[in-house]
């Protein structure tokens, strides 16, 4: 929705009357919900081991993954055993609780969790219903902490700490609420949370690093410096912001074309061009493995980098969460 990333004017008269009713109805009933679990009149489940959640307030990506990537390397260097529990979105399969291995198909378990399961040594469980994946993590790993991969909405599940992502680039887009805009809920609710960490922002939150360039098919990994991106035929992006990767991709040098798809899509094998080198997302990559372009393709991994001090009081204060010391 381009209109969401700019400001309204007059000359979106005729927008703003066909939505804005919409979006009065969205905030009325989003509104009572949450209040309806503030004050106990809709119970949320708890759970034994507290819970962290990693969300947004937009629609789209913010870079909720890298985050809570660094959230479970944090947690593992201070001793905290963490497990991860995420709704699944785009899971073909229908057995649930379901924990995910990194062998496991995209198609089956979605792709960030799928990603977050190559990428950690914790379990990550996937259930469209968070609180029973909860309790499933809970009996059978018994962790000192549950990250909750989205779900800042989801009140049905208790939390003890929230945590907003947002994008510098696109920050809040023109502030309204769905369908005018693409806020959830809203920018009040900042208030109300834990830590807000600004993707792209080095004083108010973290910088997406890239970290090195992974063939698709065979793993073989290569530095930044290294790999030619100038000689890249394309790239592929079917993530929340693709225009992002697209710009940083031109800063290392690639001038080939690009390819934008929706979020969360699943790849055919027409959707990838049938010669070329094609750099993409490893969100993408996990989608792609399987497909006889594999080998042509490269996937950049990420690491959120932090400059301040927001990502280290947030630990300390998970770690309190647990009765531990932080180291």
């Amino acid at each position: 929705m381009n209109f969401w990333y700019r400001s309204l004017s007059w000359k979106d008269a005729l927008l703003i009357v066909l939505l804005a009713p919409l979006t009065a109805i969205f905030a009325l009933l989003s509104g009572i919900r949450r209040a309806q679990y503030r004050l106990g009149q809709r119970p949320a489940c708890q759970s034994e081991a507290p819970v962290v959640v990693v969300g947004n307030l937009t629609v789209g990506g913010t870079g909720k993954t890298p985050v809570t990537l660094a959230l479970v390397k944090a947690l593992a260097s201070q001793g905290i055993s963490v497990a991860i529990v995420s709704r699944g979105y785009g899971a073909q399969c229908t057995d649930f609780p379901r924990r995910v291995n990194p062998s496991d198909k995209a198609s089956e378990v979605g792709d960030e969790p799928l990603l977050l399961a190559r990428r950690v040594s914790c379990p990550v469980v996937i259930d469209p219903d968070r609180c029973r994946g909860v309790q499933f993590i809970n009996q059978q790993y018994s962790p000192a902490l549950i990250i909750s991969d989205d779900g800042l909405q989801h009140y049905a599940m208790g939390r003890a700490f929230e945590i907003v992502v947002s994008d510098a680039l696109r920050g809040f887009g023109n502030g309204f609420l769905l369908p005018l805009g693409p806020l959830r809920e809203p920018l009040s609710r900042l208030k109300d949370v834990d830590a807000h960490f600004v993707n792209g922002d080095a004083v108010k939150g973290f910088i997406l690093e890239w970290t090195s360039v992974v063939n698709v098919a065979t793993g073989h990994r290569v530095g930044i410096a290294e790999f030619d991106f100038e000689n890249a035929d394309y790239a592929v992006a079917g993530i929340g912001h693709p225009q992002r990767f697209f710009a940083q991709l031109c800063e290392h040098g690639f001038s080939g074309e690009t390819l934008d798809f929706p979020d969360h899509h699943q790849f055919m094998p027409a959707d990838l061009p049938s010669d070329g080198v094609i750099v993409m997302t490893e969100k993408d990559a996990v989608k792609c493995a399987d497909l006889a372009a594999a080998d042509r393709c490269w996937y950049v991994e990420v690491a959120a980098v932090w400059h301040n001090k927001i990502f280290t009081e947030a630990i300390q204060s998970l770690v309190a969460l647990t009765g531990a010391n932080a180291k």
